[in-house]
């Protein structure tokens, strides 16, 4: 068998700096082996509005968080952060993100570090909501149905049901 050749990898970081974008997607990556044990890990993935790669296409960023509903935890900073105040009881609870995170306009903050093989990573430093939310398409409520009449007690909806669910 003749020698394959296994071409360089392409991938481009995103450029450092301050940039705008979207909350597209949150991941829930369960269960990783950290270097402090098992954790339980989502994604928050933003695509830019302000970095471009060659073809056109917005480059994408990722933020890991462990879940973690603690006063002092990244994600929960991350929330209140985003929320513009501190979460009820209810909210801390139960995280919902395509209610409370995906379609939001964020402002973020890029810097690049080496990783141990020597390819150089883009990491979010800061992560901030900006005024304006990307607009979401939202469905009219069934007959008979209605709406929470405020963001707690929507929560307290949301997260009633997901237990349900379970």
């Amino acid at each position: 068998m003749n020698a394959i050749v296994i071409p360089k990898s392409e991938f481009s970081p995103h450029p450092e700096g301050q940039h705008r974008g979207t909350i597209v997607s949150v991941e829930d990556k369960g269960e990783i082996q950290t270097k402090f044990g098992p954790k339980h890990k989502i994604v928050v993935h933003i695509e830019s509005d302000t970095a471009f790669l060659e073809d056109g296409r917005p480059y994408m960023a990722s933020k890991w968080l462990t879940i973690s509903s603690h006063a002092k935890s990244a994600l929960r900073e991350f929330r209140e952060t985003m929320a513009g105040r501190k979460l009820s009881r209810v909210e801390v609870e139960c995280l919902n993100p395509d209610t409370e995170l995906v379609g939001r306009a964020v402002g973020f903050t890029i810097i690049h570090n080496e990783g141990k093989e020597g390819a150089v990573y883009a990491n979010i430093t800061n992560i901030w909501p900006l005024n304006s939310e990307t607009a979401k398409t939202e469905s009219a409520p069934a007959e008979g149905d209605s709406f929470p009449n405020t963001p707690e007690a929507a929560m307290a909806m949301v997260c009633a049901k997901a237990k349900t669910n379970q």
